[in-house]
């Protein structure tokens, strides 16, 4: 079994800013595996990314040894946020399942919509190469309970829409 030390590093408000676990392999290097975050004034978290990145040996008939450096990004994510730190978009645009998803909240702080852009997986955990495009709206009762989920826009913006109804005593 391979070594591995952890690393934490925090900014000054406490607030975490990096994980990163390196790994010795078996190949004489070492992978690193690092988590990166950044917040903004509120304490959102703005930044997350996920990367790997590392280095080994490997050896010719000769008895020479090379070295070779390897690395990959597989998250970079951002996220916006509005002045009453809701959560109005989020994008991955660099990671090998590109993403992007946006919000709209009603009065009541309620998500009224989310659209998204994707790429889906296959039961075999391939990812698809085409996007996949969602755009569900949700509308909820005077009381602030769900109506409508995931529901589809039909007609002028500001009217209604269409979607899974849920009755409001259970039956």
């Amino acid at each position: 079994m391979c070594p591995r030390n952890s690393f934490y590093s925090y900014y000054n408000t406490g607030k975490l800013a990096q994980i990163a676990s390196v790994n010795a392999n078996p190949m004489g290097g070492n992978d690193t595996v690092t988590s990166s975050y950044k917040y903004d004034i509120d304490g959102n978290r703005t930044f997350e990314g996920y990367a790997l990145s590392g280095n080994y040996y490997y050896g010719d008939e000769w008895g020479n040894y090379y070295p070779f450096a390897y690395g990959t990004t597989y998250q970079s994510a951002t996220a916006t946020w509005d002045a009453l730190n809701r959560m109005i978009a989020i994008n991955d645009t660099v990671s090998a399942t590109p993403m992007s998803a946006f919000y709209e909240y009603d009065a009541a702080g309620n998500v009224r919509r989310m659209a998204s852009t994707h790429r889906t997986l296959d039961q075999q955990g391939t990812i698809s190469s085409a996007s996949t495009t969602e755009d569900y709206w949700y509308k909820y009762d005077s009381m602030n309970r769900v109506v409508v989920s995931r529901g589809l826009f039909s007609g002028a913006r500001g009217s209604a829409i269409t979607g899974t109804q849920y009755l409001i005593d259970g039956d």
